[in-house]
C-alpha cells in the first residue's frame, strides 16, 4: 500500500512536470513560483539589482514604510492582509494571508522574495474588472515572458517574446492602478479602509497613456549596460532596480524641465512636467521647490496630495473628486512668479527636492525610517 502511494505521488510529480502544468502535489514541494536565487544563475546582473529593488523589498517582512502604513490600516487588527495581492504575489498561501487564516512569517521564502522575478514574468494577461485591472498568471512553470530575443536556448526555461502587454507596459497597471475604480480597498461607506493607490492618485490608464515608444517599462526600465544573461554577452539589459524616486533618479531633466523668464518687475520659474503621469502619484511623498536669490532662499513652493478638509487629513486621496491643486498634472506646467526685479549680476537657482515619505505623515503612523524620511534634491538647476 505505501509503494502504490509513492508511485502514485511520484507519477502525479512527472506528469504535472512533464505537461509543465503544477499539480498542487508539485506545488506543495517546489513551491508555485521558481525562487530568485535561482535566477542568479544565469541573470548575476539583473539579480543583483532586483535584491536591493523595491519590487524585492515589497512587504512588511522588509519595507518599513508599507509596514507602518498596513500597522495603521484597520485590517491589520483582523489579520487581513488584503496587501498581499500586489505586495507579495508569490506567496504561497496568498489566500490565507488575505483572509486572515495564516499571517506572515519571517522565515517564508516565498513572501520574502516579494514581487518575484517568475511572478512578474509569469503574467500572461490582464483583464479589467469594476474592482480594477487583475493580473492573470500563467499555469506553465519554466515558460517566461518578456521582450529581450535570445540567442541562445536556455537549459531552464522557455521565454516567450510575442506578449503585447511587456512591449507596452500594460503588465505594470495590474498595481499600478490598482483601485482606479475605488472598490477594493477603499470603501466610500467606511473611509477608514484605505491603501495609497486610488483613482486620483494613478491617472494612468492603459488606453490613454501608455504607448510603445513611451510607457513604464521604457521609463522605469530603461536599457543599461551589462549583459542580461551570463550565458552570453550583450552590451545592455533592462534596469530591474526600477528607476524611482526611492533611489537618486539619474536624468531627471529628461523628464522634468525647470526654466526661467525675466519680467520687468519679477521673474518667473516654470516646471515642465513631461512625464505621461501626474509629478505626485503616490500620496506619502512631498516636493519642495526652492528658488534662490545670490544663495538666500526667496521662495519655497510646496506640492503634495493633501486636502484643506480636516475630515480627511492626512488620507486625503481617500476622497476621489479631490483634485489637489497643488499637484503637477501630466503634459503640464506649473509657472511660479517672484515679485523681485533681477539684476544683470543677480544669480537664481531653483532646487526640486523630494521626501520619499512626508514627515508629517511619517511622525503620525510612527515611522522612523531614515531613508523614507531623508530629503533628496532631484534637479538642481542655476541661471
Amino acid at each position: 500500500m505505501k509503494f502504490l502511494s509513492l508511485y502514485l505521488f511520484l507519477s502525479t510529480l512527472l506528469l504535472g512536470n512533464i505537461a509543465d502544468i503544477p499539480t498542487d502535489e508539485a506545488i506543495k514541494v517546489k513551491g508555485k513560483f521558481s525562487k530568485n536565487k535561482k535566477c542568479v544563475r544565469c541573470h548575476l546582473d539583473i539579480y543583483k539589482e532586483f535584491k536591493h529593488s523595491k519590487h524585492r523589498n515589497s512587504n512588511i517582512l522588509n519595507n518599513p514604510a508599507h509596514k507602518a502604513m498596513w500597522e495603521n490600516n484597520p485590517l491589520s487588527k483582523e489579520q487581513k492582509y488584503v496587501c498581499a495581492k500586489c505586495h507579495a504575489p508569490a506567496a504561497e498561501n496568498i489566500d490565507e494571508l488575505i483572509n486572515g487564516t495564516k499571517q506572515i512569517e519571517s522565515e517564508d521564502k516565498s513572501i520574502d522574495d516579494g514581487i518575484s522575478c517568475a511572478l512578474c514574468h509569469r503574467i500572461s494577461d490582464i483583464h479589467a474588472t469594476d474592482k480594477g485591472d487583475k493580473y492573470v498568471v500563467s499555469d506553465t512553470k519554466r515558460v517566461y515572458y518578456g521582450t529581450r530575443e535570445s540567442k541562445q536556448r536556455s537549459d531552464y526555461h522557455k521565454i516567450k517574446t510575442d506578449n503585447p502587454i511587456y512591449k507596452n507596459g500594460d503588465v505594470c497597471l495590474t498595481c499600478h492602478t490598482q483601485h482606479k475604480k475605488q472598490k477594493l480597498l477603499i470603501d466610500k461607506q467606511d473611509s477608514s479602509k484605505y491603501c495609497v493607490f486610488s483613482k486620483v492618485d494613478a491617472n494612468v490608464t492603459k488606453v490613454s497613456q501608455n504607448t510603445k515608444e513611451e510607457n513604464c517599462i521604457t521609463c522605469h526600465m530603461p536599457q543599461v549596460s551589462g549583459s542580461f544573461t551570463d550565458r552570453f554577452n550583450s552590451k545592455t539589459h533592462a534596469y530591474h532596480g526600477f528607476t524611482a524616486l526611492s533611489k537618486k533618479m539619474k536624468n531627471a531633466e529628461k523628464y522634468i524641465d525647470i526654466s526661467l523668464e525675466k519680467q520687468d518687475k519679477s521673474f518667473e520659474i516654470t516646471i515642465d512636467n513631461k512625464m505621461s503621469h501626474d509629478l505626485i502619484l503616490h500620496p506619502t511623498r512631498i516636493f519642495k521647490l526652492k528658488i534662490y536669490l545670490n544663495d538666500k532662499v526667496v521662495k519655497t513652493i510646496t506640492f503634495q496630495k493633501e486636502s484643506q478638509d480636516k475630515e480627511y487629513k492626512p488620507f486625503s486621496w481617500l476622497k476621489e473628486e479631490i483634485k489637489y491643486k497643488n499637484n503637477i498634472l501630466a503634459k503640464s506646467k506649473r509657472t511660479i512668479e517672484v515679485d523681485i526685479t533681477l539684476k544683470p549680476e543677480d544669480k537664481v537657482r531653483a532646487v526640486l527636492g523630494y521626501h520619499v515619505f512626508n514627515p508629517k505623515l511619517a511622525e503620525k503612523i510612527g515611522l522612523e525610517d531614515k531613508k523614507s524620511l531623508e530629503y533628496k534634491i532631484l534637479i538642481n538647476k542655476k541661471f
